[in-house]
């Protein structure tokens, strides 16, 4: 598996908001912030959550790809989010195409 990039909180953060998410301000403690999104899904709606950790710079690899692999993302198409190459409007094309089991965490799945 290839290592991803280092990206500090700030820009990951701006990634999520490009997707569509909202930054839930009163949610999270001390430097940890909560993204929130609901996807139309092929068979159903999914919430989406992400927690940040503002305090960490760079964003850890494996927190980054856990973080990507919870909202449906692979490191190339996160890449392209970071570019300004791609958007919500794709995210959502996307995200229409799958199955809601596929987004929710495994221990949620039926």
């Amino acid at each position: 598996m290839a290592k991803p990039p280092q990206h500090r909180p700030a820009d990951v953060a701006a990634c999520l908001k490009r997707l569509g998410f909202v930054e839930k301000t009163h949610r999270g403690k001390g430097d940890h912030r909560m993204f929130f999104r609901t996807a139309q899904c092929r068979d159903g709606e999914v919430g989406l959550v992400v927690l940040l950790d503002f305090g960490r710079d760079p964003v850890p690899g494996p927190i980054l790809r856990k973080i990507l692999t919870d909202i449906g993302l692979d490191l190339a198409t996160f890449d392209k989010v970071y570019r300004k190459r791609w958007g919500q409007r794709g995210y959502d094309a996307m995200l229409s195409n799958r199955s809601r089991s596929e987004l929710l965490p495994k221990h949620l799945r039926g």
